[in-house]
This record gives C-alpha cells, sequence and structure tokens, in this order.
C-alpha cells in the first residue's frame, strides 16, 4: 500500500504553488492513497483494490487518473525498461474528483490480469521479478504525479508443478529475470518473457549443470521451454543456444507425473544442443 501527500499539488484549488512544494498557511496536504485489496493474486486472476483520496486543507482536484500494472524488463544489453502489464479500470468509469478541503473519496478499480502476467513469488520465494501500480494522476493545470505500490503475484499450480519438476531432479534456482526475449514460432502474445536459470552442481557442463527455464502461461496451459545456459552467449533468443519445448495442461497438475516427460524432454536437447555444436 502506498500513500503520496500531494505537496503543492492541485492548482485548481486555487491553494500553494505548484513549483515550490509548499502548503500555504500551514494547510494539511491532499493524499492520494491506492489500496490493493487482493491478496496473493495469479496470472489470469482479477486484481481489485481503492483509490483513497484525500482533500487535506486545501482541496484536491483531478481531471484525470489512470491506473497500470507494470513490470520491469532487461534488454538483452542489460538496459531496464518499464513495461506494461495490464490495465487496471476503475468502477463505473469514474476517471476525475473533485474533494473538498477535509474530505474523502474513494474510487474501486479492478482488472484481469494476463496468463502471461511475470510471477514475483515461486514456493513462497521472491522471483526478483518486481510488478507495481502505478497510478498516474493529472490536476487542472499542467501537475502530474505518480504513485507506485508493489504488486505481490503467486505462482498458478502449473508454474509450481513444472518447476518442482526440475527441483526433483536436482536442479535448484539461482534466480530469475524478465526479459523483452520473443521467441520465434511461438503465439507469444507480450513482448517479455521471465525465464529461470537453474543449476545442479553434481552435473558436468556437458551433462547440462546449469540450464535456463521459461514458462510461458496460458489459459489452456503452458510451453516450458529449456536450454543449456552459457555465460558467454549474449544476444536475442536465437542466438543463443538451442531450446526444446514440452507443453503441459492445467489439467495434469496433480493427476500427471511430469518427470517422465521432463527426462525425455532433457534427453532430446542433449543431442540437439549436440547437433548445434558441431
Amino acid at each position: 500500500m502506498g500513500l503520496l501527500k500531494l505537496l503543492g499539488f492541485g492548482r485548481g484549488a486555487g491553494k500553494g504553488d505548484a513549483h515550490d512544494n509548499t502548503v500555504t498557511d500551514g494547510a494539511e496536504a491532499p493524499e492520494i492513497d491506492a489500496v490493493i485489496t487482493t491478496v496473493d493474486a495469479r496470472p489470469g486472476e482479477w486484481v481489485k483494490g481503492e483509490l483513497v483520496l484525500r482533500g487535506g486543507g486545501t482541496g484536491l482536484a483531478i481531471d484525470r487518473f489512470d491506473l497500470r500494472v507494470t513490470a520491469k524488463c532487461l534488454t538483452w544489453q542489460g538496459i531496464s525498461r518499464e513495461v506494461d502489464v495490464a490495465r487496471l479500470r476503475p468502477a463505473g468509469f469514474e476517471n476525475a474528483a473533485d474533494v473538498a478541503p477535509g474530505g474523502e473519496h474513494r474510487i474501486r478499480f479492478s482488472g484481469r490480469l494476463p496468463w502471461e502476467c511475470p510471477v514475483t513469488e515461486l514456493g513462497g520465494r521472491s522471483t526478483g521479478v518486481d510488478l507495481s501500480v502505478v497510478t498516474t494522476v493529472r490536476s487542472r493545470g499542467d501537475d502530474v504525479v505518480k504513485d507506485i505500490d508493489f504488486l505481490h503475484v503467486a505462482a498458478p499450480p502449473l508454474h509450481e508443478a513444472v518447476m518442482d519438476a526440475f527441483f526433483a531432479e536436482g536442479y535448484s534456482r539461482v534466480e530469475a529475470r524478465l526479459t523483452d526475449d520473443r521467441i520465434p514460432n511461438v503465439a507469444q502474445r507480450r513482448d517479455y518473457l521471465q525465464t529461470y536459470y537453474l543449476e545442479d552442481p553434481s552435473r558436468t557442463a556437458d551433462a547440462f549443470a546449469e540450464i535456463e527455464v521459461s514458462v510461458l502461461n496460458s489459459q489452456v496451459g503452458a510451453l516450458v521451454l529449456v536450454r543449456r545456459h552459457d555465460r558467454d552467449r549474449f544476444g536475442s533468443w536465437d542466438q543463443r543456444p538451442p531450446a526444446l519445448s514440452f507443453p503441459v495442461a492445467h489439467h495434469e497438475v496433480g493427476e500427471t507425473d511430469l518427470a517422465p516427460r521432463l527426462r525425455e524432454a532433457m534427453t532430446d536437447l542433449v543431442r540437439l544442443d549436440r547437433l548445434h555444436r558441431v
């Protein structure tokens, strides 16, 4: 939950100076507080909350506000950029407000996370990927203020089951990254990809001691992509070691042992990787 005191904000109220960040006559500053009420959201599910507007001592005039879920994404050159994940909409399409001095106004909002939404938690641990709800507010005039609230998104059961299958084979997670990769010839609807870097110190390099695993979630299941991790190879998806994929459906979670499928994929990947290096 974030809280933003708008010092000098709201020239429409006729108080203060929008440029000196002070409030005249010692009046309490207006506030904006975006409150996320959804606990443990998952990809494909709804996120709900309230935007709380307090007039303070001067009142608050808002012409327009916008709420979006955003993520920090890395380019293959290592440059961080912000990408839109989802749009949150106010109930009743209310996107402006006038709050009197001392008054308070609450606006409910909601939005569905896409199935491809990055996850911030896997197996009770942080993935290291940052998701935020960014509230952008414009008052009368040119004032633009942003309020940022971190959003917690847990991995869906299928996602957990896939990663547990790799852990059962001896791998452990080192880190995860959200990158702007596009996978050729795959129905990928978002310009980002969450990838996990796993290692098994008991294996040799040729036996895939270090691998990369990406899980593309969808409404029907997930496409799992795995490749050898090469620390010396950078670039776009097809400039790195070859990847092999296999599908998993949501209804298979808890009903199907994924180990044989994973082992078959890893055996085929070893052959594919050797051919690629010849």
